[in-house]
């Protein structure tokens, strides 16, 4: 092999276009000399310069980061792989809660109507951590050593952990209403599974849950027509049917 690359075979070997090699000289990702006729010629440095570039795009890394992990040492680039990692963990959740959404529409698919608003089909409504369902939760429960439990856990989140604890919740909710539409009775095996899964999602994500704090829990769901819009923003009945769950389970 000659000593130099043409862009042409740099852009073959990477799989990439010479137009993307061009946008990433642009950005500075890569400075292959030129020659007196002011041609590029790629090194085998530039080369493995490029795979790097590339195997970084294909982990989902946007282009405005990879220049500094390309200078990062070992820690520095296996501290940004771990958070990737986390993104995309998050992300395959979030898919795996819709695949379950669209296991729960395809039961409801009969009850179905041209009118019917796109949102009511949707997971949950607001985000109970913004205000002013925080203001309202923290004046309510505020003095509880829950409340200061749930409170540290949720500053200690990261963007991946709240993608990830809200995919886990839509997914157990996905489940519980496949289970209700399958006709299986709220104390049945497979409904009290789904509300363990729930209360462990609780003691996991917010504050230390036990069955008997689940049971009180329910109703509040039962009470609160916000909390009860919630479930059955899932699947109509939804509500009633994880209350008994609850309550089945606490049993």
């Amino acid at each position: 092999m000659s000593r130099f690359l043409s862009p042409a075979g740099i852009a073959r070997r990477a799989g990439v276009t010479v137009r993307t090699l061009h946008h990433y000289e642009n950005l500075g990702l890569l400075a292959p000399p030129r020659s007196e006729a002011g041609h590029r010629r790629y090194r085998e440095s530039d080369v493995a310069q490029l795979l790097r570039i590339v195997w970084l795009r294909r982990l989902g890394f946007a282009l405005e980061r990879i220049g500094a992990l390309l200078c990062a040492d070992a820690a520095g680039l296996q501290a940004a792989l771990r958070e990737q990692r986390a993104v995309l963990e998050a992300e395959l959740a979030d898919a795996a809660s819709r695949l379950r959404g669209l296991d729960v529409a395809l039961l409801n698919i009969l009850d179905w109507s041209p009118a019917m608003r796109l949102q009511d089909q949707n997971l949950p409504e607001p985000d109970p951590e913004s205000a002013p369902f925080a203001d309202e939760a923290e004046q309510r429960w505020g003095a509880s050593p829950q409340w200061r439990t749930s409170e540290s856990r949720r500053k200690a989140r990261g963007p991946a952990d709240a993608a990830a604890m809200k995919a886990e919740e839509a997914g157990i909710l996905a489940d519980w209403a496949v289970v209700m539409r399958q006709g299986e009775a709220a104390d049945s095996a497979a409904a009290r599974s789904h509300a363990e899964r729930h209360r462990e999602h609780i003691h996991r994500w917010h504050y230390p849950c036990s069955r008997e704090m689940h049971a009180q829990m329910a109703r509040l769901y039962e009470t609160d027509e916000r909390f009860a819009a919630h479930f059955d923003a899932v699947a109509p009945g939804l509500a009633a049917y994880v209350v008994a769950a609850i309550r089945a389970n606490d049993q």
